[in-house]
């Protein structure tokens, strides 16, 4: 598995570029993490955060089918949530 841009591989990034891109987003996602950290035990926040991250974005309609479901969901599967969250969590600490 070769990294993308310093991250674990593209589809990694990519949830991260989009969950980072729009002000909105970002701030939401900065309060999520803000709620789960907790500076003496930094797996379960991670733990916490990851869970969360897959929950919301990982989600595919029940009304999607066929290809575009397949592909979709396969990419989701490659995505390092934890370093996501760790990356998160990072920004916390300041």
């Amino acid at each position: 598995m070769s990294k993308y841009n310093g991250w674990t591989n593209y589809e990694t990034w990519l949830v991260n570029v989009w969950m980072t891109n729009e002000e909105g987003s970002s701030r939401y996602w900065d309060e999520i993490a803000r709620r789960c950290y907790d500076e003496d035990d930094v797996e379960e926040s991670t733990r916490k955060l990851a869970k969360r991250l897959k929950y919301e974005l990982a989600q595919i309609p029940d009304t999607w089918s066929g290809f575009h479901k397949d592909m979709i969901g396969s990419a989701l599967c490659e995505v390092d949530w934890d370093e996501i969250a760790g990356h998160m969590l990072e920004d916390c600490k300041v």
